[in-house]
């Protein structure tokens, strides 16, 4: 009897200690950042460590681990938080509050036993947009904010404590332990690129080197100089492509096709002599999304700046009672 006792409360602690979420912490910006795990209960938020407080079943618990390292550009480190837990993560910049205040802010009302709302979460630029940050959890939305004007589906705007007038930007995902990914700078990349120029006239596209093919007046001419160097991480290129062109910048990832087949990539017929479209592109991810792309920007001359690998608080009815 007494070996069955201690061996319950062994296998009892055990499933105590491995109750709680991951959060991983990544840093895609040029520069370094410092994440900050902060407690908003009973303060900003009404939930607090007594059973219903805050409108929900269960008591928010504080988090009283380490917090995270400043994380260098690229890095990325993994931790553990209690459940029950109710707070922000923020980086901070030097100008942000202990609890955030005047920054952009992840906000956290973790496990509430709520059966309308078990997990709730959002970005907040309430007090000021000051970091692009994307918030993934497995299984449910995933929210990214890259700038002061992402949009209520995303992020409450600067200001609006009502999150356009119905807390949009919170989001609800199921009970149960989860692993949380906050990514700082999430449009940038976080590893080298590969840049790809593909001709795709009398292929792909209709448009031939003959004048009226593809339904326009001037034939296309392939690009035949070099292709772009692999870009590591902040690095940028320019290259001077010429006019008439027909085809297709993609990153090569290892699984694209010799002409971007199965992979996300930017659409450019240029010059084409159209009264109506005297150039036209795109981003396709037709045959799968496979990068995030940003639209190559390009100038009179036909200089693509393409293949560019950049470096560079809100409430909800239970999470906060003040900005």
């Amino acid at each position: 009897m007494v070996k069955l006792s201690v061996l319950t409360f062994l296998l009892s602690a055990s499933s105590v200690a491995f109750a709680a979420h991951t959060f991983v912490f990544r840093n895609n910006c040029g520069s370094s950042v410092r994440p900050v795990i902060a407690n908003v209960n009973c303060g900003y938020s009404p939930r607090c460590n007594t059973p219903g407080s805050g409108g929900v079943p269960n008591p928010a618990i504080s988090y009283t681990g380490p917090q995270p390292n400043t994380l260098g550009s690229g890095a990325s480190q993994s931790m553990t938080v209690n459940r029950q837990w109710n707070g922000r993560i923020f980086n901070q910049n030097g100008r942000c509050g202990a609890k955030g205040e005047g920054c952009t802010m992840g906000e956290f009302n973790l496990d509430t036993g709520s059966q309308w709302t078990p997990q709730a979460y959002d970005i907040s630029n309430i007090q000021g947009f000051t970091q692009s940050i994307r918030i993934a959890v497995n299984g449910c939305d995933t929210v990214t904010c890259t700038n002061v004007n992402c949009g209520c589906r995303n992020a409450y705007p600067p200001g609006d404590l009502s999150g356009c007038g119905n807390d949009s930007p919170v989001r609800g995902c199921s009970a149960g332990d989860k692993t949380w990914t906050i990514t700082f700078c999430p449009n940038n990349c976080a590893n080298s690129v590969r840049p790809v120029i593909a001709n795709v006239n009398c292929g792909y596209s209709p448009r031939c080197n003959t004048p009226g093919s593809g339904g326009v007046p001037n034939p296309a001419i392939s690009y035949t100089g070099p292709q772009p160097n692999t870009l590591g991480r902040g690095a940028s290129q320019t290259i001077t492509i010429n006019r008439q062109w027909n085809g297709r910048i993609f990153n090569q990832n290892g699984n694209c096709g010799a002409k971007g087949e199965k992979c996300t990539l930017g659409e450019f017929n240029l010059d084409t002599g159209s009264q109506f479209t005297g150039q036209a592109y795109d981003i396709s991810n037709i045959q799968v999304w496979s990068r995030l792309f940003e639209a190559a920007k390009f100038v009179s001359n036909e200089t693509l700046m393409e293949g560019r690998a950049s470096p560079n608080q809100s409430r909800s009815p239970s999470m906060d009672a003040t900005p």
